[in-house]
């Protein structure tokens, strides 16, 4: 399928919004490189290379949501917003699934902000320096 224009997909996602089944499925299709492109390098960080074809299918998901949700008229480009829904469904996956516990969602989401805030300070995140940010130990009276 070749691939179209920001001008030509926009009348597809109008369609979508009128309930065009076609569209949607021609949308996707254009579309599943870019769900491989965000799911692949997340299950590479965290290990997951038995799941590649759960973290894609979570992304088609998220795919399906940005399908779903975009506005062309208000000049984003799909790729961009779709890669955040993408990434939002494939790291929801992770969270549910990862480890032998089903880690709490939020301290999940929250270790990961700490862990890219260290690395923007130029400083490694190890784990005493996580547990430190994060104020792990402290002890309250």
């Amino acid at each position: 399928m070749r691939r179209l224009s920001d001008e030509e997909q926009a009348p597809l996602f109008l369609r979508v919004r009128h309930g065009d089944q076609a569209a949607l499925s021609q949308l996707v299709r254009l579309h599943l490189g870019l769900v491989r492109a965000v799911a692949r390098p997340i299950g590479l960080h965290f290990a997951l290379d038995h799941h590649q074809d759960d973290l894609y299918q979570q992304g088609c998901l998220g795919l399906l949501t940005a399908i779903r949700r975009f506005d062309p008229r208000r000049g984003f480009k799909f790729s961009t917003y779709a890669s955040w829904w993408i990434r939002q469904s494939v790291l929801a996956y992770v969270a549910e699934n990862s480890g032998t516990l089903r880690p709490c969602k939020l301290l999940f989401f929250v270790v990961r902000r700490v862990q890219r805030e260290l690395a923007a300070q130029g400083l490694e995140p190890t784990p005493e320096r996580i547990k430190e940010c994060l104020g792990a130990g402290r002890k309250t009276t």
